[in-house]
């Protein structure tokens, strides 16, 4: 069983969110000693949902901007007064859950399809096809690509899912009206979508774009691909999240889009490559990518308090 966990705080006239989803599932972690430690991961991927409403309904879509934090990986124990800013969220808030089944070995593309959906939906590896619509993908433009295999126009500035056929084709038809549900209702409240930063690493994973994407397998904005991270050969895999230009790009969509996805996806990456890493150097990037995150919901709050 899978859950989301809300926890809300008030931050002058806006209502912050923050949530989590969280599995019983047993993992295996890194090696220490020649063993293989197991845990059980309580968390496997953060929100911090914050809600600048003008009108407390949903159904009043004039002004409203909602902007969702993910954080795959980050667990509620680490979150300590050495981040004030994530901090923030627990000490002022409260808590609610909402579940969705899903069976063992709980995938993390499952997850965040099973929560756009309501329900459970069968995944395969084309579920990590979510691109930019001029991005490149095997040399052909992914919104061309797209329209070729869909009919369907994307903006230039959009996200296009290419598995979504296959996807609708491994369910059955009770559940496949559900699939994408979750963007499709809020593009039918006039509100507009957008998805920002990734949790690539060894291979392409922008499951956070999965959470807004409408029954036609697109969100109206997006910069999920190169743009928001930054080379580093000192951290797993060379790259990590650009704080700089996750901002920027923020600030940009904020006046074009209504729902925005933020994928923060170094955790993702780190654990990806813990493997390789004894327990003190995966300590070590771990503080660090918290700090850094931390210091970056520090400027978003202080702009969305503003």
């Amino acid at each position: 069983m899978v859950g989301l966990g809300i926890m809300v705080i008030n931050s002058g006239v806006d209502p912050l969110f923050l949530c989590a989803f969280t599995t019983s599932r047993t993992l295996p972690n890194k090696k220490e000693g020649g063993r293989v430690r197991h845990r059980i991961l309580t968390t496997l991927l953060l929100f911090s949902i914050l809600l600048a409403f003008y009108h407390p309904s949903l159904r009043a879509v004039a002004t409203k901007n909602i902007l969702i934090i993910d954080i795959p990986r980050l667990t509620l124990p680490e979150i300590t007064k050495d981040y004030p800013n994530l901090l923030r969220f627990l000490d002022h808030g409260a808590v609610g859950v909402m579940t969705t089944p899903l069976k063992e070995p709980v995938a993390l593309d499952q997850v965040y399809f099973s929560f756009n959906s309501g329900t459970q939906v069968k995944t395969a590896e084309e579920n990590y096809l979510l691109f930019n619509s001029a991005e490149l993908y095997k040399e052909i433009p992914a919104g061309v690509l797209y329209h070729s295999l869909t009919g369907y126009y994307p903006g230039k500035n959009a996200v296009v899912h290419l598995g979504l056929t296959k996807l609708v084709q491994l369910n059955s038809k009770d559940i496949t009206p559900n699939i994408g549900l979750f963007g499709e209702l809020l593009h039918q409240k006039s509100l507009r979508t957008a998805a920002i930063g990734n949790a690539d690493a060894d291979l392409i994973s922008r499951c956070g774009s999965l959470l807004l994407m409408d029954q036609k397998g697109l969100l109206d904005y997006g910069a999920i691909g190169q743009e928001t991270v930054r080379e580093d050969p000192r951290f797993p895999f060379g790259i990590r999240t650009n704080s700089r230009q996750i901002l920027s790009t923020w600030q940009d969509f904020h006046s074009k889009a209504q729902v925005i996805v933020v994928t923060l996806g170094d955790l993702e990456r780190l654990e990806r490559f813990s493997l390789y890493l004894n327990d003190r150097q995966w300590s070590f990037y771990r503080r660090q990518v918290l700090r850094d995150y931390d210091r970056l919901l520090g400027e978003l709050l202080h702009q969305v308090d503003d």
